[in-house]
């Protein structure tokens, strides 16, 4: 007689309440990985973005996080795209995250920054394997393809370490007595970034462009794993049906690794891959890259040459592939603002970067902002020669400049254009500038420029938001908002050089 096997109900309630708890349980463990990070940064915002929504991804360390804006390409050709980026990113670092895009996304480019294919030699040291670099390769989700990486982290360092050191839970666990409510509360807010994995730097320094005049391609010197974890790469590319391309962002470089590239280079060009190596001069010329203008820092590009170089980046995924044309699409809609939020933010910290008046009031006279300006102390304690210049390009008058105790007020906005008040000593003179809303910002005759609307202070008063310097002093503010977006002023007692302190 056969046993006909059956569960109860009682059996199914049982079963019920495991899955439950073990659902509540594994959330529970995913939410305390979170808290415990040490959050040095994240990936997390790819993730807030809509399924098969990107058409490029980015891989790469943090040099093509300071190098490629996204947002910048979409403005430019419609194209959607990610930078997944870690700091000091090696190539089986590039390819896990690649198959972590692939969970949600189904890229037509994989852009892959090579610059990792010298680590192995110059990284995986025990010193480096113990900093940041391998925190940021690990925040992603806990998951059968984080397992692996840790894994293959493991296996390609100088010394295997204890597979414990990349989860979370182990790593970090005594971390709970330095957890703050920003660490609690972590897990549960949205990650989503207008930048899509753009970090721009706005510091320069000067370099000269260092490429050996002979670059021999070598394969020895380049790290064991890093070639297959290329080649691993590239079969993937295969496998899922996107094309894949390498780039080399500028640094400084040493003469080996000009050979481990020229043997990247030679590698790809056997397997159908495209290279752009801006560490070469013709490439670099191309893009219009000057490393005496565009360096952050050794390592690092800046915001200026990041510009660049996503310009011909983009230019090169748009001639090259049939890369899509999302702008006006309503399903792109948040792509057009965070885009413009993006562009709008390059700009106010461009702006904050210039010295150079006639240079700063070509920027800021625009209908983005509202500009004030206002003198005090003895104009003629230095000479103003290029000041009065730069101010006369301009339209506004430097005639007090060149008469002691003579002052001026002046103002700019898109609604009145130009308006100034010149007077002599002992008198006074103050100006409005209209916002966009009709509302103002007033500027005074002793060099205080008031940066807040008319009437809105809780005490009555205007707020000061100038630097009140003898010499002259400009208030650049947001034109919508009324927002202070630079304080600058040419000061006399630095014969009228810029200080922003």
């Amino acid at each position: 007689m056969k046993k006909i096997f059956s569960i109860s109900r009682v059996g199914l309630r049982h079963l019920a309440a495991l899955a439950a708890f073990c659902a509540l349980a594994l959330g529970m463990i995913a939410y305390t990985d979170r808290v415990l990070w040490d959050k040095n940064g994240t990936i997390m915002g790819f993730y807030e973005e809509p399924k098969n929504s990107v058409d490029v991804i980015y891989v790469g360390g943090s040099h093509t996080n300071a190098a490629v804006s996204p947002t910048q390409i979409y403005e430019e050709y419609g194209t959607t795209g990610y930078v997944l980026y870690s700091w000091s990113q090696p190539i089986w670092t590039a390819y896990h995250y690649t198959l972590e895009a692939l969970k949600t996304q189904k890229p037509k480019v994989v852009v892959v920054d090579v610059f990792g294919m010298v680590y192995g030699n110059t990284y995986m040291t025990d010193v480096d394997m113990n900093s940041v670099s391998d925190d940021y390769s690990l925040l992603i989700p806990p998951s059968l393809n984080r397992i692996q990486l840790a894994m293959a982290m493991s296996r390609c360092q100088t010394e295997h370490k204890p597979f414990y050191r990349y989860a979370s839970l182990l790593r970090y666990h005594n971390r709970w007595k330095a957890l703050t409510k920003q660490d609690l509360l972590w897990p549960l807010q949205s990650y989503r970034t207008t930048g899509k994995g753009f970090g721009p730097l706005y510091t320069t320094e000067s370099y000269q462009l260092h490429q050996p005049a002979d670059i021999t391609p070598n394969g020895e010197a380049a790290y064991a794993w890093s070639k297959v974890y290329l080649q691993k790469l590239v079969e993937l590319s295969k496998q899922q049906g996107f094309q894949l391309v390498a780039v080399n962002f500028p640094y400084i470089a040493e003469d080996i690794e000009y050979d481990i590239f020229a043997w990247t280079r030679q590698y790809c060009e056997e397997n159908g891959v495209p290279f752009l190596d801006y560490l070469l001069e013709d490439t670099a010329a191309q893009a219009g890259f000057d490393y005496e203008t565009d360096m952050a820092e050794h390592a690092h590009v800046n915001y200026k040459g990041a510009a660049k170089l996503t310009a011909h980046l983009g230019k090169f995924l748009h001639d090259n592939y049939a890369l899509p044309d999302h702008r006006g699409e309503a399903a792109y809609a948040q792509w057009e603002s965070d885009a413009a939020f993006e562009r709008r933010n390059l700009q106010d910290m461009d702006l904050c970067m210039t010295s150079d008046l006639n240079e700063l009031l070509t920027k800021a006279m625009t209908p983005d902002y509202v500009v004030l300006l206002a003198t005090c102390g003895d104009l003629t304690a230095a000479d103003s020669t290029a000041v009065a210049a730069a101010l006369e390009n301009h339209g506004i008058s430097a005639q007090c400049f060149a008469q002691p105790g003579w002052q001026m007020v002046a103002s700019y906005s898109a609604d009145k254009g130009v308006m100034q008040t010149t007077f002599g000593p002992g008198q006074t003179g103050t100006l409005q500038a209209l916002l966009e809303d009709g509302s103002g910002l007033t500027v005074s005759s002793d060099g205080n420029a008031a940066v807040q609307r008319a009437g809105d202070a809780k005490t009555g008063e205007l707020e000061d938001q100038s630097r009140n310097r003898p010499g002259l002093n400009i208030v650049v503010a947001d034109a919508a908002t009324g927002k202070l977006v630079y304080s600058v002023s040419y000061s006399t007692l630095h014969d009228y050089t810029a200080y922003t302190a």
